[in-house]
């Protein structure tokens, strides 16, 4: 049995925990990750796409406003014409 089959057979045996306490140890982690984030407690940070993204989500807010105005002008004007 080669070195690593044999490292994890043995730890599975001697380091297991259920499911259930898995998710609850996780579950309990990310709650202090997320007050420590919600508290200011991690620095800002900025990747060099975030501008990209921040800038496309903002160019489809405005096409989705734009959509709507023109489909509010052509129902004023099929309404005026009919």
């Amino acid at each position: 049995m080669d070195v690593m089959h044999q490292v994890g057979r043995t730890a599975a045996q001697e380091i297991y925990i259920s499911w259930d306490t898995a998710v609850k140890n996780a579950t309990e982690r990310y709650e202090i990750v997320i007050e420590r984030y919600k508290n200011g407690a991690y620095p800002a940070h900025r990747k060099p796409m975030d501008v990209v993204f921040g800038a496309h989500g903002e160019l489809m807010e405005d096409l989705g406003q734009l959509l709507e105005l023109r489909d509010q002008a052509r129902k004023r004007f099929k309404d005026r014409w009919e």
